[in-house]
């Protein structure tokens, strides 16, 4: 008789908990708060970089012009935050010849390609 009273207490102790539980699950205020989410998904804007390797064919201050080994040509625009590196050491804009074979990373910023950095390679 002891045993089946035991039994009983535990079935109705494990019945009580589960049931508070699914009621604590299915109260709105017990769950936590989600952040609003946007209603606009161009709120966040991604700049995709891509890299396009070739030959110097012309550089101003504003525009550098590349000749890849298909003979196809990508002009880049340069800004104050385009980065130059000869090798592993930092250079300057004004290292850059019509000649060198380069790597350039580009994004676009309003429509045009930007170089983010070069590399001569």
């Amino acid at each position: 008789m002891k045993k089946w009273l035991t039994l009983r207490v535990a079935l109705v102790a494990a019945m009580v908990g589960t049931a508070s539980s699914l009621v604590f699950a299915a109260d709105p205020a017990s769950q936590p708060a989600t952040p609003p989410q946007s209603s606009s998904p161009s709120s966040v804007l991604v700049s995709q970089i891509e890299s396009v390797e070739g030959t110097i064919a012309s550089i101003d201050a504003t525009n550098l012009q590349i000749t890849g080994s298909t003979g196809t040509s990508t002009t880049v625009q340069l800004d104050s935050s385009t980065t130059v590196w000869k090798g592993a050491q930092s250079g300057k804009l004004a290292d850059l010849k019509t000649g060198d074979h380069v790597r350039v990373r580009r994004t676009t910023k309003s429509g045009k390609e930007v170089a983010k950095s070069i590399q001569v390679v």
